[in-house]
């Protein structure tokens, strides 16, 4: 890679603990899911409209008298395109997904389509096992 030029991510594999009880229950989510030719989901933002923040560099250091308004933006967003495979393997679901310059999906988009976002409530961990960069050869992703 040439020292000039920044890394830049084409890929990410997460994986996420299934409890027992929920293996089939997931794995039949899967199998509708691969039967759509779309996979939507709304993405909230939150933006803060009129937030001032102080520059004690400038001595600005005023606290602004109203507290900033909390503004939610939501989109609908395909992120099928950006799934590019999931899998269990020993408790484990593992997906992989595409980073483009146009975006990408986040990970609990793809739990929240698999009804497993609750877990995230309970404590389990979205972990991200790999990251490829742009001149790295390709990951070995497991065939289904």
């Amino acid at each position: 890679m040439d020292p000039r030029q920044s890394a830049r991510p084409i890929r990410a594999v997460y994986r996420f603990p299934v409890p027992e009880k929920f293996l089939s229950q997931v794995a039949q989510r899967i199998s509708q899911l691969q039967q759509q030719p779309q996979w939507w989901v709304e993405r909230v933002r939150i933006l803060e409209r009129g937030a001032h923040r102080p520059d004690p560099a400038t001595g600005d250091i005023e606290v602004p008298l109203v507290a900033p308004i909390p503004r939610r933006q939501v989109r609908s967003l395909d992120i099928r395109p950006w799934v590019e495979r999931l899998w269990f393997e020993a408790g484990y679901l593992y997906f992989a997904c595409a980073i483009t310059p146009q975006g990408s999906t986040r990970p609990e988009e793809v739990l929240r389509l698999l009804d497993l976002d609750s877990l995230l409530d309970e404590g389990f961990i979205i972990e991200r096992v790999s990251l490829q960069l742009a001149d790295e050869p390709s990951l070995e992703v497991p065939a289904p």
